[in-house]
């Protein structure tokens, strides 16, 4: 599969979960935190090119903070149930992905998300340092 088809399929992901997930989580407005270090189909021109008409979004979010950045420990989240499920071929990932991802609980993410005061305090303290997270 090309790098733009892979693209692609991240767009339609994109277009059938994000509103729908982010208007169940957040009252009122929300900003996408979006790695677009250039890697990827995170980075792919048709990528930014969508999210600059159909979100609000970071851009640059910088790469490798997940100091800032909740959604590393979501994926880990997502990563450990998957694992557990065990899948051995791509069929089986897919289905054990979308299994874990809709079994995710809401308000976990919606603690990932409030932790960012705390976040931000702890990068503060840390004069832009390590923290815990």
């Amino acid at each position: 599969m090309s790098g733009s088809q892979t693209a692609e399929i991240y767009i339609e992901r994109l277009q059938q979960y994000l509103p729908d997930t982010a208007s169940r989580l957040f009252r009122g407005p929300w900003t996408f935190m979006h790695d677009s270090t250039g890697y990827g189909v995170h980075g792919a021109k048709v990528t930014q090119e969508w999210l600059n008409q159909h979100v609000r979004w970071i851009n640059p979010w910088p790469a490798d903070s997940p100091d800032l950045n909740p959604i590393e420990h979501a994926w880990a989240l997502l990563t450990r149930e998957v694992e557990h499920l065990n899948p051995k071929s791509v069929a089986e990932y897919e289905s054990a992905l979308e299994t874990a991802w809709s079994q995710m609980d809401p308000l976990q993410i919606q603690r990932l998300v409030d932790s960012m005061p705390r976040r931000l305090q702890a990068v503060i303290d840390a004069n832009g340092g390590n923290t815990r997270y």
